[in-house]
């Protein structure tokens, strides 16, 4: 049976969304306190770590088994009753190496206790990379509000209160996961949602199965993450889109198409990019790959323009950082411009599109990337509720394309608690997540999962670069939404 998925967070890619399409970030050693430092995949040397695929290692403290359940340790203390009962008091992880008190109302703590019942908040906790991979607006917090007060002026989820915490993972994995650690230790996150960034993404992703905590994310890279129990993508796939962006340059743009040793991908040398990698050349046989560093320096980024010009690219294919693709675009001389098309979510955020038309505007108006959510263009004729929120006020005003990314991702999770019904766990809503199907958010594609198979999603929509103005003084930029819902 195909099966659909609703696009996101995209974040939230939202989150999104917004950021995504990233690799890893230098510096990737961070200190979470006291003179201690994060290995690169922020858990090795540590109880409940896993191996370099992502699968757990069992025997630790918060370790989980082959099937992402956890393992229960000396730090899980009771977990308060049978399952599906309320826990009372327990022990749990706390910051700082220390440990907290769990009152069984708000949940907090993480652990091991995924069958104690939510308290009267639940608390979504979304991470992105707010600084570090790319120009990004600072209304994130602003979508949060929107969507928590809309919500919870409607009687919240349950008669429980929705909050969402927002912070920024720095686009590196260490820092992201400590950020991940400190949502579920010390903020009480029922759930996490990765926003964007691949390395980002698959670091919290795992640290989420050590702690047995419900973790989505836009969809980013299968490896090390097909086999961990508590993680869904919410949209498509790096390398399940990379087919599809195939087949839409072949129909849009034939003539540019044709002689695939013109057709170019330019990406960041992450592991994490390497399945979307092999699906690009399966897909287009005797198409060009350009290899950058994992955080390439301004002369590569030069180098790359260059060689893209001088081997007359007609169609290229951008996998990296927003930051690096802007630099590789203005590095293009006069006269050179290849169609730019892509997967989404990261490079069509409106804040990239504002920067890319008045740094490079006659080369960038007409990129195209999938996304998981819409344009502002079509995003309130898609979704009544949300065109009534941001008509009043001051919304009417604020609202931007991380709105509609942050709303639609929030509605499927709402929807989805809704579904798990008033005794809330952890467990219970990754069940529910795993029986759902023919989830319509109408922003987004029909979510449906199935046990062992957290992939799902078989739409995406499409969008193009238009910027204001005139050639040598452009300003404004965002993405229309020529196509909805494209699949094939």
């Amino acid at each position: 049976m195909r099966r659909r998925l609703l696009p996101t967070v995209a974040l939230l890619a939202v989150l999104s969304l917004v950021v995504a399409a990233c690799g890893q970030k230098s510096g990737v050693h961070v200190a979470t306190g006291g003179n201690a430092e994060l290995a690169s995949d922020g858990l090795d040397g540590e109880a409940g770590a896993v191996d370099a695929e992502g699968n757990p290692i069992d025997g630790g403290t918060g370790a989980v088994d082959a099937a992402g359940n956890p393992i229960t340790g000396s730090a899980t203390g009771s977990a308060g009753g049978s399952a599906g009962g309320r826990s009372t008091t327990r022990r749990v992880a706390g910051g700082s190496g220390g440990t907290a008190t769990d009152d069984g109302d708000d949940g907090g703590g993480g652990g091991t206790a995924t069958t104690k019942v939510w308290g009267k908040t639940i608390t979504i906790g979304i991470h992105a990379p707010i600084t570090g991979a790319a120009p990004l607006p600072s209304t994130f917090q602003s979508a949060a509000n929107f969507v928590k007060n809309y919500y919870n002026a409607r009687g919240g989820i349950h008669g429980r209160s929705l909050e969402i915490e927002i912070v920024d993972d720095q686009y590196q994995p260490a820092v992201a996961t400590q950020r991940c650690q400190e949502l579920v230790k010390q903020r009480n996150a029922f759930l996490l949602i990765g926003a964007a960034g691949t390395d980002q993404i698959q670091a919290c992703a795992r640290y989420a199965a050590t702690a047995a905590v419900p973790y989505l994310s836009a969809g980013v890279t299968e490896k090390g993450l097909t086999r961990l129990k508590n993680y869904f993508a919410i949209s498509m796939s790096y390398r399940a889109q990379v087919p599809y962006l195939v087949q839409y340059m072949k129909q849009q743009w034939p003539d540019k198409a044709a002689d695939p040793s013109k057709v170019f991908m330019v990406y960041s040398d992450t592991p994490n990019f390497g399945d979307a990698v092999a699906a690009w050349q399966a897909a287009l046989p005797g198409a060009k790959t350009i290899k950058l560093s994992r955080v390439p320096s301004q002369s590569e980024l030069n180098a790359a323009a260059r060689q893209l010009c001088d081997a007359r690219a007609t169609i290229a294919f951008p996998l990296m950082a927003p930051k690096d693709w802007l630099f590789v675009i203005g590095g293009q001389p006069t006269g050179c411009t290849p169609q730019w098309a892509g997967i989404g979510v990261t490079m069509g955020v409106n804040e990239v599109a504002k920067n890319a038309c008045r740094s490079s505007g006659d080369k960038f108006i007409g990129s195209t990337f999938f996304s998981p959510f819409p344009g502002k263009d079509k995003a309130p004729g898609m979704d009544a509720d949300f065109k009534a929120g941001t008509s009043q006020g001051a919304n009417a005003s604020q609202w931007d394309d991380i709105w509609v990314a942050l709303w639609g991702t929030t509605k499927g999770m709402v929807m989805l608690l809704d579904r798990v019904g008033p005794e809330l766990t952890r467990a219970k809503f990754v069940t529910t997540m795993e029986s759902t199907t023919g989830l319509n958010t109408g922003l987004g594609p029909v979510l449906s999962y199935a046990p062992g198979q957290h992939f799902g999603a078989l739409q995406v929509h499409v969008l193009k670069a238009t910027c204001t103005g005139s050639s040598g003084a452009y300003s404004g930029g965002e993405y229309t939404t020529p196509t909805i819902f494209l699949e094939y």
